[in-house]
């Protein structure tokens, strides 16, 4: 066998090893790809949830515009707030 072929066989070998390593880990590369991928797995998470929080605070915008119970309560909830003929109870427990 001359030196030729087995030459051009190392030379080729070379290269697509070269160009393996590339692929895999260079800029851009089979990793990043990956790494990508996941980052966009990740914010497509955090949308979908920022987008159900978005709805259900234009939800409670809505009835704080047009239900005065829902203001009651709410006001109740958040601010401890009482009507005037209303009282507050309370008791120790042991």
């Amino acid at each position: 066998m001359t030196a030729k072929p087995i030459v051009f066989f190392a030379g080729g070998s070379l290269i697509l090893f070269a160009l393996s390593v590339v692929i895999v880990f260079g800029d851009n590369g089979w990793l990043d790809l990956r790494a990508l991928d996941q980052e966009l797995h990740q914010l497509s998470e955090k949308k979908t949830a920022v987008f159900k929080e978005n709805s259900s605070l234009l939800r409670q915008i809505e009835r704080l515009k047009k239900d005065p119970q829902f203001i009651e309560a709410t006001a109740k909830r958040e601010l401890g707030v009482i009507r005037e003929d209303e009282l507050i109870l309370k008791w120790d427990q042991p």
